[in-house]
């Protein structure tokens, strides 16, 4: 049976959410869901995937992605030959 929740840490809601635009939320929202959702620490997935996932256009998901990265919230590993997806993990921000 299928987890029916996933869980977000605190952190990225109670000292990231107020600073995020709304493609940051929904992009970050969807690599959370492929990680932490499915225990695992990071997932490939494609530009296409995300777009379907957020109901993003294309801009605004490469825009979030930069924005998450720019912010540290996430990072990528993209694949050597660079026909895989690039592969994105949360990263929870420590103080």
């Amino acid at each position: 049976m299928r987890d029916e929740y996933t869980f977000v840490p605190n952190v990225y809601v109670d000292e990231h959410l107020a600073e995020l635009s709304g493609a940051e939320t929904k992009v970050l929202l969807a690599i959370i869901r492929r990680t932490f959702g499915e225990q695992k620490d990071s997932d490939e997935i494609s530009i296409e995937q995300l777009q379907q996932m957020t109901g993003l256009a294309r801009n605004s998901v490469r825009s979030g992605l930069r924005g998450l990265l720019e912010r540290g919230l996430i990072a990528q590993t993209k694949s050597a030959e660079g026909i895989r997806p690039t592969s994105y993990k949360c990263v929870i921000p420590r103080d």
